[in-house]
């Protein structure tokens, strides 16, 4: 391994400035933002627990992607949800500020100077798809209904 942890954290390889690169590109192009992983106290693109490989090949390889995208802000009878229930990325694409992958999740908390505002970040992106998006996507399917126009989900 040559980039990120697979011990939780509390070792975080940065071995390979061209896979770091990588990440970091794809990581801006989905509009996630870094952010530090604690102990280490360093920064990290994308989820903590995002490993980074050189194979045999010499090619790189990423993988631990389950995280990659923010966590949808979880309702309080579901605290866990946030390890299972990810933004998409079309919305994290067009969140008007880059998200934290590790935002109110425990990789987030341990940033107790940046860790709230990453999470209060993620919490207004989950609200404005409860309050804005899903609204807009049910009156446009109730406006093609009542106009005949058929949606194709194949």
């Amino acid at each position: 391994m040559k980039l990120g942890s697979n011990d939780g954290g509390h070792t975080l390889k940065d071995d390979c400035p061209e896979l770091r690169k990588k990440v970091k590109n794809v990581c801006r192009a989905l509009n996630l933002k870094k952010h530090i992983v604690l102990p280490t106290q360093r920064g990290v693109w994308g989820p903590g627990d995002l490993e980074g490989h050189v194979g045999l090949d010499g090619k790189h390889y990423v993988v631990d992607l389950a995280r990659l995208f923010p966590p949808e802000a979880p309702s309080p009878d579901e605290p866990r949800a946030v390890y299972y229930n990810m933004l998409r990325p079309e919305l994290v694409k067009n969140n008007p500020v880059p998200l934290s992958s590790d935002a109110l999740t425990g990789w987030g908390a341990r940033d107790r100077e940046h860790g709230p505002a990453n999470s209060g970040e993620v919490r207004e992106c989950s609200k404005r798809l409860h309050t804005q998006v899903i609204p807009a996507l049910a009156a446009a399917l109730d406006r093609d209904s009542a106009t005949g126009t058929t949606w194709d989900f194949s």
